[in-house]
């Protein structure tokens, strides 16, 4: 084996495991976001639900009242300048 094909073999091992190393800090990382995006829409839910429900609303209708109001003052602020 001459050193060219030695040297193509190396390099071929290396790009296969900087490849396997990119695949798994790919998939850390979405698990991570995945986690951490969950866990925040878990506590606001949990918070909505909490505090700006009205009875028998359900936490998605209290979302989007909520929203709707302030689309609501917000189009009423641009008006006033």
């Amino acid at each position: 084996m001459s050193i060219n094909e030695r040297n193509q073999k190396i390099a071929k091992q290396v790009v296969t495991a900087h490849h396997q190393i990119e695949q798994g800090v790919t998939k850390a990382y979405q698990r991570t976001e995945t986690m951490a995006v969950d866990g925040f829409n878990n506590i606001s839910d949990k918070f909505i639900a909490r505090f700006f429900t009205r009875d028998g609303e359900d936490v998605a209708s209290a979302k989007a009242r909520l929203k709707a109001s302030a689309e609501e003052s917000k189009r009423h602020h641009q008006e006033k300048q």
